[in-house]
């Protein structure tokens, strides 16, 4: 999902997922991350793809129309890493 995000789809998720990706690909680290009043980043990290209750929460609370980022670390089954842009999001309530 890119773009715009309705509470009802984001009620909905549980976790990110990687599609096309590498074969045997798993997120190590996610972070949801948004702009607070004074410009600062401000966020949560988890340690796989889960997206945990504070995050939920903390997007939930988002004034409508505010852009947040969802950035994601993976590892194939080699151990080589590999880079994923952000996915950028903006909350529509």
């Amino acid at each position: 999902m890119a773009g715009g995000i309705t509470a009802a789809q984001w009620r909905a998720v549980t976790a990110v997922d990687i599609v096309g990706c590498v074969p045997n690909a798993r997120i190590t680290a996610l972070n949801i991350c948004s702009k607070d009043c004074e410009g600062k980043d401000a966020g949560y990290n988890a340690k796989d793809a889960t997206i945990t209750e504070a995050m939920k929460t903390m997007v939930a609370n988002l004034p409508i129309g505010t852009a947040f980022t969802i950035t994601v670390k993976v590892v194939d089954g080699s151990g080589k890493t590999w880079e994923v842009q952000p996915a950028k999001f903006v909350w529509k309530g």
